[in-house]
């Protein structure tokens, strides 16, 4: 009777450790996951909008609002996952009333401005209102870490309870084994020693020794008793030891991600806004510092890529934007240069397989043609979902190169059948002292 006790309190806290350690993994660590990816748009948003504020460039601020719409996602998702935790909870609800501060008292008016006059704004507001918001943000992942902390410490603890409790068996197992041996034959005598040997270097925590049957039936129940504990207890322990190192490593790869991501972009960053405003002052010098900026956003890009690897999240490998990269990447050997890519909207999982596998080999095409002529320096790689639709643009400075007629004939047949075939359309223009642009889209139907 004593022994079904302990085996149901040895089970009810194996609940226990399986369900702290299920709220670690499945609601805690995927939070502060979420939370860090919510700074991280903060942070991009904020460049983006700064830049725009500085350069007026359009594409900045067309990525300023992308990181809006992907800042409402991760929103959303961290709603769902901190909703049992009030506190958390009632963090998030502050960065919304910062984030909403900072955006519409400060950077939309600066924006509106910006938009109707060339002068440069005076940011220093909008600096201060984004302060505000990064301090919010870093409440709540401080928060985060104290549950995470708080979640693990009750794992140990309840594994201690249950080490207790495996002792507490053992103890009673060899109590029982004790009596037996006064109460039986002396042939007895010697198995039993044998066993309460083993019992006993398992409670002392010699948890890799096993306990070997033997004797009579009876000892042998006992020992499979004993054994069937330290095994439960064994691979409890060693779940546990797994998932503290796992997490180990995701805070490790963590906090090398933000290290680079805090320190070394923001540098990066400061730096390329310091070469424009020199640049603003001394036009002279503005060529060779424009260059200077762009290999300076090359790097805060590469750094950003590493970020991506050392964060923990999905497998981005054959995705629509690393398949975008690797095209690219494939066309330095025939341009001679790297093209410039951008990306706006959240496509990974809106898009369908269908389009992508039409899209990789027409921009593929497309930057083929580019580098058969031979005439363009500068080539750029737009790739944005919106409005239901898939937009694909490549623009390159060679302004000779003639619009395409209506029908399928000439250098980019394949590019514009491709688009057809999925109800979408091709157009190719030219500016003069700015270049050709493949203007290639298609539509993203709702049910796919």
């Amino acid at each position: 009777m004593l022994l079904l006790i302990i085996s149901a309190g040895i089970l009810v806290i194996r609940s226990n450790v399986d369900a702290e350690v299920n709220r670690l993994t499945t609601v805690v660590e995927p939070a502060q996951t979420s939370a860090n990816a919510l700074n991280r748009v903060y942070v991009d948003q904020a460049g983006n909008a700064f830049t725009f504020l500085l350069t007026g460039d359009q594409a900045l601020l067309r990525a300023y609002l992308a990181d809006r719409a992907e800042a409402a996602n991760h929103r959303a998702v961290l709603q769902q996952r901190v909703g049992g935790y009030p506190t958390a909870a009632g963090l998030l609800g502050e960065i919304d009333r910062a984030a909403d501060d900072w955006q519409t008292r400060t950077l939309q008016p600066l924006i509106a401005a910006r938009q109707n006059s060339p002068a440069m704004p005076d940011l220093t507001a909008a600096r201060q209102g984004f302060d505000v918001l990064r301090s919010r943000l870093a409440a709540l992942d401080g928060h985060l870490q104290d549950l995470t902390n708080q979640h693990t410490a009750r794992v140990a603890a309840v594994q201690r309870g249950s080490n207790w409790l495996i002792g507490g068996a053992m103890l009673f197992a060899v109590i029982v084994a004790g009596t037996t041996v006064l109460v039986l034959r002396r042939s007895l005598s010697r198995p039993l020693t044998a066993l309460t040997g083993q019992v006993q270097q398992v409670a002392q925590g010699d948890l890799d020794r096993p306990v070997r049957p033997s004797g009579p039936p009876e000892l042998a129940a006992v020992a499979d008793a004993v054994e069937s504990m330290r095994l439960r207890i064994l691979t409890q322990t060693q779940e546990v030891a797994l998932s503290r190192q796992q997490f180990a490593l995701y805070q490790e790869a963590d906090r090398i991600a933000q290290g680079l991501h805090h320190r070394v972009i923001q540098r990066l960053f400061g730096m390329g806004l310091s070469l424009q405003s020199i640049a603003a002052r001394h036009p002279d010098a503005a060529p060779a510092l424009s260059a200077t900026t762009d290999e300076i956003d090359q790097a805060i890009r590469e750094i950003r890529a590493v970020i991506v690897g050392l964060t923990p999240q999905a497998e981005t490998e054959g995705t629509i934007r690393q398949r975008v990269l690797d095209v690219v990447a494939d066309s330095e050997r025939v341009l001679g240069f790297t093209p410039r890519v951008y990306f706006a909207g959240t496509m990974d999982q809106a898009v369908p397989e269908e389009i992508t596998e039409q899209l990789v080999p027409a921009l593929r095409e497309t930057l083929n043609n580019v580098a058969g002529d031979a005439h363009a320096r500068r080539v750029e790689v737009n790739l944005e979902f919106v409005d239901r639709a898939l937009v694909l643009q490549v623009t390159n400075d060679n302004p000779s190169v003639p619009a395409q007629s209506a029908g399928t004939e000439g250098p980019l047949r394949g590019v514009r059948q491709r688009a057809e075939r999925l109800g979408g359309s091709c157009a190719i223009s030219t500016t003069p002292r700015v270049g050709t642009t493949v203007d290639w889209r298609v539509p993203v139907q709702r049910d796919q």
